[in-house]
């Protein structure tokens, strides 16, 4: 509603279109859910109107197929990876309007172990890298880092990101 999504596709087409892969998916998934119950709604239209006795026997059918639609997709809906990925996207909404997230103790557990690989001295460099939401939270890593120690790039190994 807000148009992000065309200001992500206009900045990464790549990223964007994973955005709407994982929607999408989502979306496909709970459609045939959504079209069983409309006619669910539409069965209790007609107890409701003159359907009679045979609408209400049409309401817990077609409760009990729109489950089993559900279940039956849910394997292919996991392989996909369509609940992680829909599941972990309003944390990292909140974690980027800058709230109090359950990321908060992984920064922090991330930063601390930053500052003791540079301070150990025993590699050439010190990299921190995240992937698909770690992404995200790798620079945070380095933000926390930073705050906790401000001087941990002008002394010790090289440390990049």
């Amino acid at each position: 509603m807000s148009g992000a999504i065309f200001r992500v596709l206009r900045a990464s087409p790549y990223f964007g279109l994973v955005l709407l892969y994982f929607q999408t998916m989502l979306i496909w998934w709970l459609a045939p859910v959504g079209r069983r119950r409309m006619a669910h709604r539409a069965a209790a239209t007609r107890v409701f109107g003159l359907g009679g006795w045979a609408a209400w026997r049409a309401v817990p059918s077609a409760s009990s197929r729109r489950i089993a639609i559900f279940f039956a997709l849910r394997p292919l809906a996991n392989r996909l990876f369509l609940i992680q990925i829909n599941n972990h996207w309003p944390y990292l909404c909140e974690f980027a309007r800058g709230e109090a997230t359950c990321f908060d103790a992984p920064i922090e557990a991330c930063a601390q172990r930053v500052i003791a690989a540079v301070r150990a001295n025993d590699a050439d460099e010190v990299i921190v890298v995240g992937h698909s939401g770690g992404g995200a939270l790798a620079p945070a890593v380095i933000v926390r880092a930073l705050e906790l120690d401000p001087d941990i790039g002008r002394r010790g190994r090289r440390w990049c990101w």
